[in-house]
């Protein structure tokens, strides 16, 4: 009976893929606990500011890069190879500078609280 692989692919919400690292970590384990061969990973940061639930196929500008990588990534399985270390830190990398995000997030909080009424509670400190 041929090995079976393992890979595990994970998105956060943060646009640092590091916060990924603990489940990917608990993946490679149940891997090799369960006798699979571990395959890789790959950690992606902020995709969902990038997707939002769409069909990578349907999406252009900076999710290019992704699909591209990903792609290889599919090639190495094809191949019966694990995820390419230059692959994995090239999807690990962010798809806009930090500060940006950090700026786009603030909006969207912001359009959030106002929404839900609580704007002027922002910067409340309760338990200070």
């Amino acid at each position: 009976m041929p090995e079976c692989g393992f890979a595990a692919i994970a998105n956060c919400v943060f646009i640092e893929s590091v916060h990924n690292e603990t489940a990917l970590a608990i993946c490679a384990l149940f891997a090799r606990a369960c006798g699979f061969v571990w395959m890789g990973s790959v950690s992606i940061g902020g995709g969902e500011g990038l997707v939002h639930g769409r069909p990578l196929s349907e999406l252009r500008g900076p999710v290019i890069p992704y699909k591209k990588n990903l792609d290889l990534v599919a090639e190495a399985f094809a191949r019966g190879k694990p995820v390419p270390g230059d692959i994995r830190r090239n999807l690990a990398k962010p798809f806009i500078p930090a500060w940006l995000y950090r700026f786009l997030g603030g909006i969207h909080w912001k359009k959030q609280a106002r929404r839900n009424g609580v704007l002027q509670k922002l910067a409340d400190r309760p338990y200070q």
